[in-house]
């Protein structure tokens, strides 16, 4: 998990209160039925690859999390993010998802102890072998090198 959070960030992360609030959003809104979620992000936000953080693909990163993107089959995830019904780009910089039941509980699930960090595009749709040894984030360090149960080399990443 230490080593996930320093190369990807999450769309929420708790505060001192233990509340979760946006992080790679701007900000987070609900319908009055909590089954309406509106997920704003930050402008200007780029992957380590350069490539740019937009709504298209915090998208695809939550549909691959949910198991409904082609290529990805996480089993864990798409037994949480089970109640995610749809997932729509609303503009460049917005994604709702719709639930089918409300989910008060949704800002902590896109935390989820750290581990649903976003993916760049390049890395969501490399080769299995490749998307899992060749991690593309936003967070504070971005990927060199890896040698299984050897070494783990990163940089820290200026943006």
């Amino acid at each position: 998990m230490q080593v996930a959070r320093s190369l990807y960030d999450t769309l929420t992360v708790p505060d001192e209160d233990g509340d979760y609030v946006p992080y790679l959003a701007k900000a987070l809104d609900h319908d009055d039925s909590y089954k309406e979620w509106t997920i704003t992000l930050r402008p200007d936000i780029t992957f380590h690859d350069g490539s740019t953080l937009d709504a298209q693909v915090v998208k695809n990163n939550l549909d691959a999390y949910r198991g409904s993107y082609e290529g990805r089959s996480p089993l864990l995830f798409s037994f949480v993010m089970a109640n995610v019904a749809d997932v729509e780009v609303v503009n460049e910089l917005t994604v709702r998802v719709t639930t089918d039941v409300p989910w008060v509980a949704f800002p902590a699930v896109l935390y989820a102890s750290g581990r649903l960090g976003i993916m760049a595009q390049k890395q969501l749709d490399a080769p299995a072998s490749d998307c899992s040894t060749k991690p593309i984030g936003t967070g504070p360090f971005s990927f060199v090198s890896w040698t299984r149960d050897q070494s783990l080399k990163v940089r820290r990443y200026p943006k």
